[in-house]
């Protein structure tokens, strides 16, 4: 192929979230053996954050510029200076905005510089933020979410609650959402109009109101089929989940 011996060369740089880093294997090994081996959990961004904590000349670069001043020994899993003056290319494999905060972990990594653990990546201005897709929101990396809240508003005109229940599956599993919940507060009720004609014709009430708890739980069931028909899980969005949500 045409980009082989081109230069400078291109390492590919492999991001994960805690404990979900990529193993190979045999297939004869014990899994087991495997996971409770430590050297299994090494891996090159793990390593990153080792390195900066031993190294303070490392803490000037970030995870995707790191290549160009050090050197990955796959053998070694472990990151060596550079001897070479030919500097290489750091490019972070690609990750899609639906696979959550694996996806803003990624964003986070193309910025922060000199982070020594997962929680540093997560910290800004001496704020350690619950999750990756809030220190992204924190850093600016992620829009103020006018945009889809214009939409719902047009939407909630026209739209029955079942189109807006699959509007809301597509806006926050692909268009990078910064504020899930604010979202879903503000229109939530819209989008349970049909469950509620459900239930009074159930009880043969039509003037019955149920608990807006109950409500919601009804329509966190109708979200889950829907997210989970798309190969998505609605945990991964930070929703609060109803505590009687079967």
């Amino acid at each position: 192929y045409e980009i082989h011996e081109k230069t400078p060369a291109v390492e590919r740089l492999y991001v994960h979230l805690p404990g979900m880093n990529i193993l190979t294997c045999h297939e004869e090994e014990d899994l087991q053996d495997i996971l409770d081996n430590p050297y299994s959990q090494i891996s090159m961004l793990t390593q990153w954050f080792v390195t900066n904590q031993n190294n303070s000349d490392a803490r000037t670069l970030t995870y995707c510029e790191f290549p160009s001043k050090w050197t990955w020994n796959p053998d070694s899993k472990s990151w060596t200076r550079r001897k070479s003056k030919t500097p290489k290319i750091g490019r972070l494999r690609f990750i899609h905005p639906t696979n959550g905060e694996a996806f803003y972990l990624r964003m986070l990594l193309m910025v922060v510089k000199g982070a020594k653990s997962y929680e540093d990546v997560r910290t800004y201005q001496n704020v350690v933020y619950p999750t990756f897709r809030e220190a992204c929101k924190a850093r600016g990396l992620i829009g103020d979410d006018s945009e889809w809240f214009a939409l719902f508003d047009e939407a909630i005109i026209w739209a029955t609650a079942s189109q807006l229940r699959h509007l809301f599956m597509t806006v926050v599993a692909y268009c990078n959402i910064s504020d899930v919940c604010l979202l879903f507060e503000k229109y939530w009720q819209y989008m349970t109009d049909d469950i509620l004609h459900r239930i009074r014709r159930a009880l043969q009430i039509y003037s019955y109101r149920p608990p807006p708890d109950q409500l919601k739980a009804m329509l966190y069931q109708e979200l889950d089929l829907i997210f989970g028909k798309n190969g998505l899980s609605l945990l991964s969005y930070n929703l609060p989940i109803p505590r009687d949500t079967p």
